[in-house]
């Protein structure tokens, strides 16, 4: 059976790390693998990429874009990226690139 997303975080630089809990439902979508992330062009707010399942939330083989505004303590559903390009992708790979976001998917 896939679990959902669990995290753990440091307070201290890495030195420890402390339970936070599974990574909320966003979008209607409880998500089961997380691909990359990076922190927008403007350094306001970071994007990640994640996966959803059939057997979770939502129940779908799905890429998701997610972001934070709030260092990771609240997430926000940004979009279905499967849908958006038209494409049944699911490895793949956010980038900051002169200014812009880069999406390599692979086939």
């Amino acid at each position: 059976d896939r679990m959902g997303v669990i995290g753990y975080r440091s307070r201290d630089g890495g030195q420890s790390f402390a339970w936070e809990g599974e990574f909320p439902v966003a979008g209607g979508y409880q998500f089961g693998y997380v691909f990359d992330g990076c922190a927008s062009p403007d350094g306001k707010h970071y994007d990640l990429l994640i996966m959803s399942f059939p057997e979770l939330r939502g129940g779908e083989r799905a890429v998701h874009a997610v972001r934070t505004r709030d260092e990771g303590r609240t997430w926000s559903y940004v979009r279905h990226l499967n849908e958006e390009f038209d494409y049944q992708f699911n490895e793949s790979s956010l980038l900051v690139h002169e200014g812009d976001y880069l999406i390599a998917a692979a086939f």
